[in-house]
């Protein structure tokens, strides 16, 4: 536990960064299988969302239960914090999101989509998310409002990953089409098209550069574009492997 206290508190280099061992191993009471899950507390806690629809809260450091509900009637399968960790988002297989303080009690819910909710993205100013579903659509929703604002329908499958520009105005969307989109989040206008997978995109992530992208795929492949030119910047692939997350910026 000392080890991962010190991971939690000081910046360390890359050197010491890599994943040598396992700190802690824990079973949710329901056992019911793990979507999603994010840091919370600014690392002190990590919720966890369950195909019960039950979120789990557990303790960062010595990893006890600290309290688990049922949040949405069907599986979670996204969360995501905003950077100032005030609002937590959780969506699940029908489509419905909900958002939470960070003591985990309901501010409101949005019924935003038709089908599964297959990614979470918050703006730069936090005020509004950008979410990504199996009914083919990316919706931006005003937080404070619940409105939407601007729905991208240009893809041809379901839109299985989304993220926000970490500053600009800004967002990407990636789909079964094999197909990465970018848009205005303002006009809801297609901005580029990146024909760089063979296979389904399932993870994006923005580099806090703001010029890099990254498109993990079904293909095996993760993929860096640069905006600036739309062009494929570097690439890498793993034999027999699926892309299934990315990492922080």
């Amino acid at each position: 536990m000392k080890d991962f206290a010190r991971l939690a508190t000081e910046s360390l280099g890359a050197w010491e960064s890599v994943c040598s061992k396992s700190l802690h191993f824990c079973i949710s009471k329901d056992k019911s299988p793990l979507y999603s899950l994010a840091w919370i507390n600014f690392g002190k806690s990590l919720i966890t969302g369950a195909e019960s629809g039950e979120i789990a809260q557990w303790n960062g450091t010595t990893f006890n239960l600290e309290k688990n509900f049922v949040a949405h009637n069907t599986s979670i399968t996204a969360i995501a914090l905003s950077k100032n960790e005030e609002t937590i988002v959780t969506g699940d297989d029908s489509g419905q999101l909900k958002l939470w303080d960070r003591e985990l009690q309901l501010n409101h819910q949005l019924s935003t989509h038709t089908e599964s909710v297959r990614g979470i993205s918050f703006g730069p100013e936090e005020s509004k998310i950008l979410t990504c579903s199996d009914d083919k659509t990316a919706i931006v929703t005003d937080v404070e409002t619940s409105k939407v604002e601007t729905t991208f329908l240009k893809h041809g499958a379901e839109v299985k990953a989304c993220d926000w520009h970490p500053s600009k105005g800004l967002v990407m969307t990636g789909g079964k089409d094999n197909f990465g989109k970018l848009w205005d989040p303002r006009t809801g206008e297609e901005l580029c098209t990146l024909y760089a997978h063979h296979q389904h995109i399932g993870k994006i992530k923005w580099h806090r550069n703001g010029n890099w992208v990254a498109t993990g795929s079904k293909d095996t492949s993760v993929r860096v574009h640069d905006i600036r030119t739309c062009l494929l910047y570097t690439s890498d692939a793993a034999d027999d492997m699926q892309c299934v997350d990315l990492g922080g910026r």
